[in-house]
């Protein structure tokens, strides 16, 4: 068996700015423009568009885990910082996995943030990991018309990563001390987020991070209604693919649900003044700005 790349003990931090070179296939010693590097799916590698993930990698190159922009990589670690060191909470959930670099971050993180006597609790924090491990759902056109046009179902060659690909790839990075913190829930999420958010339901149990790369209006929308009642106060949510039409739109259709009712005398002063109630209502949680896709909101 080789040797994982970050073949840390118990107590050895990860290297985490290595790590986010590693991600997106680069050597530790590489920069993003590297000899032999610098092409992309949509061409020539360009700094600042790879900061805001608008310039991807291509998927083909060697020992990449991830298409997410420098910005989003950043966010994960600053965002899940943040709600550990503040101590909110409940589990670090991840819906979409794909080559598992995302959660592979995550893994690194929480193991770091241990080290630094943070978080010695972890019974209570799992690390936990949706996918379908098939790709996207074909749509269902009846029941989420916005995903009429959707294609992702059709690239299950690029996005149909199994179960034990993802697992092959965090072996090669990571000792099993690490790769066992993290749970693994294969299924699509119509079937296993009720299932999950079900149990936490009757235990109690919180989530501090929520991230969601379900690319589609019907994933989407599927894990928040799922696992948004049980976010902690404090806790964030991370939306990957909020340029997507369809994806932005789960988002705001169910962040409007998130909007307080006016009361009874709040609706008679709107109907006084002649104007639309929704216009009095409360806004919902401020929407943050990661790069050009990628967003996040806290719970208050």
């Amino acid at each position: 068996m080789n040797t994982p790349e970050f073949d840390v003990g118990p107590n050895v931090p990860i290297p985490l700015p290595d790590l986010i070179k590693r991600l997106v296939g680069l050597s530790p010693a590489d920069h993003p423009g590297a000899p032999g590097e610098e092409d992309g799916v949509n061409g020539a590698y360009d700094e600042i568009l790879f900061e805001e993930g608008k310039w991807v990698p291509c998927q083909f190159r060697p020992g990449l885990l991830t298409l997410t922009g420098m910005k989003r990589l950043r966010a994960t670690v600053e965002l899940l910082d943040q709600v550990v060191r503040a101590k909110v909470p409940g589990h670090v959930i991840e819906c979409g996995v794909w080559r598992g670099g995302q959660v592979a971050l995550m893994a690194a993180v929480l193991h770091n943030l241990q080290l630094m006597g943070y978080d010695t609790g972890r019974t209570q924090r799992a690390l936990i990991a949706f996918d379908s491990f098939e790709g996207c759902p074909e749509p269902d056109e009846r029941r989420y018309p916005l995903d009429v046009a959707d294609k992702h179902w059709r690239s299950k060659d690029l996005l149909g990563i199994t179960l034990v690909q993802v697992l092959t790839n965090l072996m090669g990075l990571f000792p099993p001390h690490v790769v066992n913190g993290i749970q693994f829930i294969p299924g699509w999420f119509e079937h296993t987020c009720p299932k999950i958010a079900a149990s936490f339901a009757k235990t109690g149990e919180k989530i501090a991070l929520l991230r969601i790369d379900g690319d589609m209006y019907s994933s989407t929308i599927q894990v928040l209604e799922a696992f948004y009642p049980h976010v902690a106060p404090g806790g964030v949510v991370i939306v990957d693919d909020y340029v997507l039409e369809n994806c932005r739109a789960a988002v705001d259709d169910f962040r409007e649900g998130l909007k307080p009712p006016l009361t009874q005398a709040g609706l008679d002063y709107a109907d006084s003044l002649g104007i639309d109630p929704k216009h009095l209502r409360k806004p919902a949680p401020k929407l943050h700005t990661i790069d050009y896709t990628g967003v996040y909101w806290v719970k208050p």
